[in-house]
């Protein structure tokens, strides 16, 4: 039989000033109540590990999370060393054992349900956030310790590597600049791995890490990206530089939310952070096709509403083309002309396909 408690408090008003790094979701690993550890339940169809996560609006803070069975937000004041939870706030909370009631009672009991409480507050890094954990410590010795990585990561998000599309910037899309010589690759790529990491492959930056937490924050699946190093600085080309620059500042430190649609045989993803800026990848036709830098050539305009123009140093050696929408149809093919007409085209990403005796590449371009 289901047990079922209430926790509800008034919310507060607070002023804070932050400490760089703490400003992230952070899972919980252990809880340790007068020196002994409380068992943290793995039952079948609970929600996910309990987190205690930050986001701060200013002079504002809140902190608020998903436990094994519920939901809980609240407001707390911070300095550099102490972290006061002036209230806490659980939703209606339905456990299924003994064991998760239990535990969520000695969580709740440690976070503070009838008082406000003070903890100080340590964060351990060795390298990045990636390694990153926190400390909150009562004054009674009590302490709960959490990692910066999510040990149950969503799925959908990891089983592949997702292919930037576009991104906007004040509803302005962001659109891949035109291929250059020197340029590294003709896409930007990031693999989202199991354990929490990031990889990254940009047009000039050739590549980079960073860390990762992906989790269902109140039923709305959310992911905090940060930790960002990159390899190669740039590749002397200052428009596709300036693009790669922009599109790390739209991942780098923020909590976007999330979505996943199906589409066709491929899917896309749609990040959107709190100013409601949107990243768009996919894994449709990227993700079965090779891109093949053998014909240097330059398409524009891209974005386009009538006509590609196609020119390079190699153009002479394509022989027929094939156009091909997201889901990886082939929607025209045809002998090559270096100005194709695509007025008829509905709006949306394509790929053209350019093909010669020996060689043979890809360039995306985005019908307006």
């Amino acid at each position: 039989m289901k047990s079922i408690y209430v926790l509800s408090f008034l919310l507060l008003s607070f002023v804070v000033s932050a400490q760089e790094g703490l400003t992230r979701t952070w899972f919980l690993t252990e809880l340790l109540i007068d020196g002994n550890s409380v068992d943290i339940p793995n039952e079948e169809f609970q929600e996910g590990y309990p987190t205690l996560s930050f986001s701060m609006d200013e002079n504002v803070m809140e902190h608020g999370g998903i436990g094994i069975c519920n939901s809980f937000i609240g407001m707390v004041s911070l300095t550099d060393t102490v972290i006061t939870i002036i209230d806490f706030s659980a939703t209606l909370t339905v456990c299924e054992t003994s064991e998760e009631i239990n535990f969520e009672t000695a969580y709740f009991d440690f976070l503070g349900t009838t008082e406000n409480q003070d903890f100080s507050y340590a964060i351990a890094s060795e390298n990045s956030l990636e390694s990153a954990e926190l400390t909150l410590t009562k004054s009674n010795g009590d302490q709960a310790i959490y990692s910066a990585i999510n040990r149950n990561p969503p799925e959908n998000l990891t089983q592949e590597g997702w292919y930037l599309d576009y991104f906007e910037i004040d509803g302005i899309a962001q659109n891949y600049p035109a291929q250059q010589s020197g340029q590294l690759n003709n896409y930007s790529i990031s693999y989202f791995g199991t354990e929490g990491g990031l990889d990254q492959e940009y047009l000039c930056l050739y590549g980079g890490g960073g860390t990762y937490s992906a989790f269902d924050y109140f039923g709305t699946l959310t992911i905090s990206i940060g930790g960002f190093s990159l390899l190669a600085m740039d590749c002397g080309i200052e428009n596709i530089n300036n693009y790669d620059y922009a599109f790390t500042t739209q991942l780098e430190g923020k909590t976007h939310t999330y979505e996943i649609i199906e589409e066709g045989q491929g899917r896309r993803l749609i990040l959107t952070d709190e100013n409601g800026d949107r990243i768009f990848y996919t894994n449709g036709f990227l993700n079965t096709e090779e891109f093949n830098q053998n014909i240097s050539v330059h398409l524009f305009p891209n974005p386009t509403q009538d006509n590609i123009t196609i020119t390079g140093e190699y153009v002479d050696s394509i022989q027929s083309y094939q156009i091909i929408d997201i889901k990886g149809s082939i929607i025209t093919s045809d002998t090559f002309d270096s100005v194709i007409d695509v007025k008829t085209l509905p709006k949306g990403l394509y790929f053209i396909k350019l093909q010669g005796n020996q060689t043979e590449t890809v360039r995306r371009f985005i019908k307006n």
